[in-house]
């Protein structure tokens, strides 16, 4: 097996997925110090599998904060093994197995991928001291990593190794403070010296060890069945009375929504080829509350040749995380309680929008219905270009 960079989305609006024409291209950022931003995701994702359509649009809003120079680069895992099912097995069996090995093939070869491979390691230790102090803030602050799922545990093990491999060297781990690593529906937890320890009682009382490190961000949903299978809900406070609640102290820091919603929710307009338009409204549980969507959907619209549709957030972290990628862009990852709060609020009164247009929208005739949904869409914000 081999990590990858499988796709490549521009800010122009390409999405490249020719193999030699992305390792170029990521060279050529690399010279040119430009900022890059890679995605880690799930064990589908990881594997090759849905990275196309939904989930590029998704990355795009993501990012879509000002910064024309920016790179996303989409992760995969080249599988040697003989079918799909038993590479997305073998990748599963990695994820749940890390309480005993803290380290995978993958994590290392990512780490030297996206953070850096042993020859430029070595060309700092030939610099004098400013000048490797310069040359290293340079290089790490023009990472930024996006983890989901399966991908959190890739971002913890490409910390721990170039830990490492800088410590060998006797370079300094300071310079890791400018890489901002985000971490949604996480399933692992920040490392130790001495191996895996996912303590996240540790975290919450503002404890982050002696070590340094990325400067990092958790976001997950008090209910999510994946990360208790892989880590443990127990790892979650007890719930305060917020609907949203940030722990942590300077580089790491914890966001938890405690809100039980696990429904996917949109409503738009689908256009078939003869020229006939359907209003629809789609609300789609995710039994397991892990679903990318559900912390990343916020309301906006979405345009593509087969119509128009809306989606609604399904957690206040969709705001948070927003606001946490333009600071990472900005190399300024921080918070603080009034953004949680005012994300709750939000958050509420946007379902409460959402519930108001599902009780219009069931008791409104076809005709009705339809016309109710084009205005809607037609007074809201500018829609995103389709997916290419």
């Amino acid at each position: 097996m081999t990590t990858i960079l499988k796709k490549l989305l521009h800010s122009d609006g390409q999405n490249i997925d020719c193999p030699d024409t992305i390792t170029n291209l990521h060279r050529a950022d690399i010279r040119a110090n430009k900022l890059r931003h890679y995605f880690l995701g799930g064990l589908l994702h990881i594997n090759g599998i849905q990275i196309d359509g939904s989930l590029g649009s998704i990355l795009r809003d993501l990012v879509d904060s000002g910064a024309n120079n920016l790179s996303t680069y989409i992760v995969t895992i080249n599988a040697e093994t003989n079918g799909m099912e038993e590479s997305i097995g073998h990748t599963a069996d990695q994820m749940h197995n890390l309480k005993n090995k803290p380290m995978t093939i993958q994590g290392r070869e990512a780490s030297q991928l996206i953070l850096g491979d042993d020859k430029l390691l070595d060309s700092w230790t030939e610099m004098d001291t400013t000048v490797r102090h310069n040359a290293m803030n340079k290089h790490f602050a023009q990472i930024v990593l996006t983890g989901y799922s399966y991908g959190t545990s890739l971002i913890q093990q490409m910390e721990s190794d170039i830990i490492h491999r800088l410590c060998v060297r006797k370079l300094p781990i300071r310079p890791l403070l400018n890489v901002c690593a985000l971490n949604i529906a996480p399933v692992d937890m920040p490392h130790c010296d001495k191996g895996f320890k996912a303590d996240f009682n540790h975290i919450v009382n503002g404890f982050e060890g002696k070590r340094g490190g990325f400067h990092q961000m958790f976001a997950l949903k008090a209910i999510d069945k994946i990360m208790d299978s892989v880590i443990a809900r127990s790892l979650v406070p007890a719930n305060d009375g917020a609907l949203l609640q940030e722990y942590g102290g300077s580089r790491i820091r914890y966001y938890v929504d405690y809100a039980s919603d696990a429904d996917i929710k949109r409503i738009g307009v689908t256009r078939f080829a003869e020229g006939r338009e359907v209003a629809r409204l789609n609300v789609n549980y995710d039994p397991e509350a892990h679903d990318l969507r559900l912390y990343l959907n916020r309301k906006r619209i979405v345009s593509t040749d087969g119509g128009s549709f809306m989606t609604f957030s399904s957690s206040p972290l969709s705001s948070i995380l927003k606001q946490a990628m333009a600071q990472a862009i900005a190399g300024n990852l921080s918070f603080n309680q009034q953004d949680c709060a005012y994300a709750a609020a939000s958050y509420m009164k946007e379902q409460k929008n959402f519930s108001k247009i599902r009780r219009d929208y069931e008791q409104a005739g076809f005709n009705q219905s339809l016309a109710m949904v084009k205005h809607m869409l037609s007074v809201c914000d500018r829609p995103l270009k389709p997916e290419l």
